[in-house]
């Protein structure tokens, strides 16, 4: 069986500097804020723009996979993504 989820290195994330940081939260959303802290952590993507401006964007697991939320989502993240369009 195929995995799900592909494994990366934080140097790709970092050379990647992703701007927001999307964080998939499997059971509550203490699970979100508890993965927020770890990532804050993480020296090595520590210069990318999302952990330097706090862009952390929490997820419930159910809204990524596809559903009807998924159109609330879509429209959700193009809200906060284009806030200051």
């Amino acid at each position: 069986r195929a995995s799900l989820f592909t494994s990366v290195e934080w140097s790709e994330v970092a050379a990647a500097d992703p701007e927001i940081i999307l964080v998939h939260c499997f059971h509550t959303e203490g699970d979100g804020r508890q993965k927020i802290a770890f990532l804050k952590k993480v020296q090595e993507i520590a210069s990318t723009a999302a952990v330097r401006e706090g862009r952390f964007l929490p997820v419930g697991i159910k809204k990524i996979f596809p559903s009807v939320d998924c159109v609330d989502t879509a429209l959700a993240w193009f809200s906060q993504f284009h806030s200051g369009s």
